[in-house]
Parts: structure tokens; C-alpha cells; sequence
């Protein structure tokens, strides 16, 4: 999406979170208190819509209230959708005439808005309705015995399941240790497991569809990293593994002969440069495009109202390991990075108040390519809805986001190609209450509703 395109999206959703009122005066004076008559919640694409719309009664624009102002006898709706085209909608009111009930069923996701207009009296009021993919009826992909919570969850390509530094059979549900639980250093790649012990050893699983993994090789960690530490980020293929500690970027690679191999680590930043960020005090990310490394960071420089980030890109140098692409300077990026897939970065930032309310947060998503940082997508959020954070040591984790007044629903927001913008996916409401599923790059899991001691998990993204 063009950035004109992306700047003229947020103007219309800063303008319609921000209230409602008559033509022609403000919406703070006119209609105060108006933000609060839709709760932000979720609705799904092809469910019908049934939303309750306030009139203010007691005073009209521009006018003192008065015991003696009348109810409105008649309303109407005007509803667009995310293309600013018009959707058929019905606007009837209660037996009160003090609100009206809003219908409507939508083909599309995305932010739809609503005009409401009461008279004689009543006024205009304007809102958005946020509706999302309807993901919450896919089939539960799997049923774990983890005896764990599950922060990193994949699986190989022959169906092995890896959560945290255990490894699971898939037929015999036997459990096979692979590394140390307290660093965070598991990545899958097709049937290779990477893993880091707490003595410092990078190992290396293959899965050939036996009854554990084959460990194919191992070699320590460069002298001097500290040993049994968290780790903060790591990339992996079948062949290449990476791994960042608080300092240094180390990588190994692996051949048949002459087996796994450590290349000069790598320092990518001075410690005192950088903010924590995530659930876990996350210090760097990584991403990778084809040939070229993406380490992110959260700015100290950041404030509050004006944090950024700064994405440097690392190519493969002389000695083997990777370093600071030459002559290329860093991207400073709005916002603190909250999630990330294997080449998408996502960021939120406050935003100032606008019409009497506070639009909390804005979620931008953006993409790497070998040259550059591309931002693609926004999504602002108000203060009626949550997006927990997430840890982001143990992989790529996507943002969650909660809507007011459905305790279970929760959404993830994901690029749609066929609008070209940032659409929510509803997931299944399967899970026990209050706790948040986490999303990574092909997975959903989540304590099961019906025996929190397993895992239900689905795919991610669902199927068409």
C-alpha cells in the first residue's frame, strides 16, 4: 500500500474514533461522551451485526439541555466499508426512542463506519465497527501432553512437535530433552532441530522419522559468551544456525564433513545503546530477507510519546560470521517492536488525544526486503482495546488483540492481500478463560477449555 494511501487510512480512522456530533461543530462540544456507544469488540465476516446506537437526549447542538427537549421519532444509518462503498444496513428504534438498533451483515473485514442520524432530535453520531475474519470454527490441528507452558511451539516437517527444549513424538508421545529450557535457543528448520545446552553447545537434530531425533552434531559456544544465559533472538535454516546473546551475534553452519562449525562471533551493539522490550526485556530481534540479517532494536533515545526503533541489516563477512553492511546506515522506525515473523516486524506507539478521547495505540507493520525496511500497513487501536504483550525470546510471536466486552475473543491482525491492508482473523474460542493464545508463524496454541493441562493447537494462518 502507498504511503499517501496508508496516511489518508489513518486520517479516516483518527476522525472516526474520534466521535460523533452535528454538521458543521466540533464533535467534543456538541456530543461529549459519544465514543462510548459501540463497544470495540469483534464481529466476523458473513455473522449478522447487531449494534445499539445512543441518541443524546436532553439537549440538541448548540443548545442548553431542557427538561422539555423531545426524543427523536425517526432514525437512520448510512454504513460504508473498508473501500468507502456502501453497505446495506437498518437502523430501528426501541420502544424508548432513546437509541436505535443498528443491523447489518458484512461480506468484508475491515473498519466499516456508521452514521447514525436521529431526529428531530437526537443528533448524528459516528462510529467504527470493527469487523474480522472468522477463524473461530477451524478444526483443533492437534491435542498436546506438553506437561510444560508451551513459549516456543513448531514442529518438523515429518511431524515431530518441539515445545520449549523437549521434543514430542508424535505416535508414542515420548519426551526427548534437547537442550537447556532457560535459554531459548530452539529453532526448527524442515526436520532439523537446532538447540543450545546450558554448558554452551550448539546441537543439532535431525528427524528421520524414528523414534527420537538423531543428533547430527555439536560444537561450543566462541570463548567468552557467557554460558546458560537467556538468549534474545535466533535465525535458522537446515544448515545455517544464529544465535544472539546480549552482545554478540554467533553463527554456526554445518556439513556433512566436516560436521557443525562456529564462525567469529560477531558484537552488534553496545548494551547501554539499547531499551528492553516485550514481555521478556527482549534487547534485539532478528529477522532475515534472502542473504541479508535484520537486528532490531528499541532506542534509549525513545520517549514515551515518541519511541523508535532502529533496524541495522548484518551480510555475511570474510571471516564467516556477519557484520554491519558497509556504507548503508541503520532505519530508524517508529514505534517499539511488539511482534515479529521471520521478515515482518510489527510496532506500536501511543497517540495523542483526539476528540475528547485517546486513540492509545498505533500498530504498524513492516516489512524486510535485502535493502530496505518497508512499511506496509497500520492499525490504530483505542483505548478500549488491549494487546497484551508478548515474549519474543523464544521466536516469532505475533500481537493478540482484545476487544471490550467479550472476554474470549481474541484477534490477530495479519496483512490481507485482497484489500491491501491490515484485517483481524478471529480465533477459536476453545481455550480456557483469561488466558491469551500465542500466535507464531504457522501455529495458534492455547490451554484447552475442556482439560487446561493440554495444548489445543490450530494452524496460523487459517486456511481459505
Amino acid at each position: 500500500m502507498s504511503a499517501a494511501r496508508h496516511g489518508r487510512g489513518l486520517a479516516i480512522a483518527l476522525l472516526a474514533l474520534a466521535g460523533s456530533g452535528c454538521p458543521d461543530e466540533s464533535p467534543g462540544d456538541c456530543l461529549p461522551g459519544a465514543l462510548n456507544q459501540v463497544p470495540p469488540r469483534f464481529f466476523a465476516v458473513g455473522e449478522r451485526v447487531s449494534v445499539t446506537a445512543f441518541a443524546t437526549v436532553g439537549s440538541a447542538c448548540g443548545t442548553a439541555a431542557s427538561a422539555d427537549d423531545g426524543l427523536p421519532e425517526t432514525v437512520s444509518v448510512t454504513l460504508t466499508d473498508p473501500n468507502n462503498l456502501p453497505v446495506e444496513a437498518t437502523a430501528e428504534l426501541r420502544v424508548d426512542r432513546r437509541s436505535a438498533v443498528i443491523q447489518f451483515t458484512p461480506e468484508r473485514p475491515g473498519r466499516h463506519h456508521a452514521i447514525v442520524s436521529f431526529a428531530p432530535v437526537g443528533s448524528i453520531h459516528q462510529f467504527d465497527i470493527i469487523v474480522a475474519e472468522n477463524g473461530r470454527d477451524r478444526a483443533e490441528l492437534a491435542r498436546l501432553k506438553t506437561g510444560r507452558d508451551c513459549l516456543f511451539l513448531d514442529r518438523t516437517t515429518r511431524g515431530t512437535w518441539v515445545c520449549n527444549d523437549v521434543a514430542l513424538n508424535p505416535t508414542t508421545g515420548a519426551v526427548q530433552e534437547l537442550g537447556s529450557d532457560t535459554t531459548g535457543a530452539v529453532e526448527v528448520a524442515g526436520d532439523v532441530v537446532w538447540a543450545l545446552s546450558a554448558e554452551g553447545d550448539v546441537r543439532r537434530f535431525v528427524d528421520d522419522g524414528g523414534p527420537e531425533l538423531v543428533l547430527t552434531g555439536t560444537a561450543p559456544l566462541p570463548q567468552g559468551a557467557p554460558l546458560g544465559s537467556p538468549t534474545h533472538a535466533r535465525l535458522a535454516t537446515e544448515d545455517e544456525y544464529l544465535v544472539l546473546d546480549d552482545q554478540n551475534l554467533y553463527r554456526f553452519t554445518f556439513d556433512p564433513d566436516p560436521g557443525l562449525v562456529a564462525a567469529p562471533g560477531t558484537p552488534w551493539t553496545d548494551t547501554t545503546a539499547t531499551a528492553g522490550f516485550g514481555q521478556d526485556d527482549t534487547r534485539v530481534v532478528a529477522l532475515r530477507a534472502g542473504a541479508t540479517v535484520w537486528l532490531v532494536t528499541s532506542d534509549l533515545r525513545s520517549t514515551l510519546t515518541s519511541p523508535f526503533s532502529r533496524a541495522c541489516p548484518y551480510d555475511l563477512g570474510p571471516t564467516g560470521g556477519y557484520e554491519a553492511r558497509s556504507g548503508q546506515a541503520c532505519y530508524d522506525l517508529d514505534g517499539v517492536p511488539v511482534a515479529f515473523e521471520e521478515d515482518v516486524l510489527w510496532t506500536q506507539k501511543p497517540l495523542p488525544m483526539q476528540g475528547g478521547d485517546v486513540i492509545s495505540t498505533l500498530v504498524q507493520r513492516y516489512v524486510v526486503t535485502q535493502t530496505e525496511m518497508v512499511r506496509q500497513g497500520v492499525l490504530p487501536l483505542d483505548t478500549r482495546m488491549s494487546m497484551p504483550p508478548v515474549r519474543l525470546r523464544q521466536g516469532p510471536a505475533l500481537p493478540v488483540v482484545l476487544g471490550a466486552g467479550d472476554p474470549v475473543a481474541h484477534a490477530t491482525p495479519r496483512w490481507n492481500p485482497s484489500t491491501q491492508d491490515v484485517t483481524f482473523v478471529l480465533h477459536p474460542n476453545s481455550g480456557v478463560r483469561g488466558h491469551t493464545p500465542r500466535v507464531s508463524n504457522h501455529f495458534v496454541w492455547v490451554p484447552a477449555q475442556d482439560n487446561p493441562s493440554e495444548l489445543s493447537v490450530y494452524t496460523w494462518p487459517p486456511p481459505p
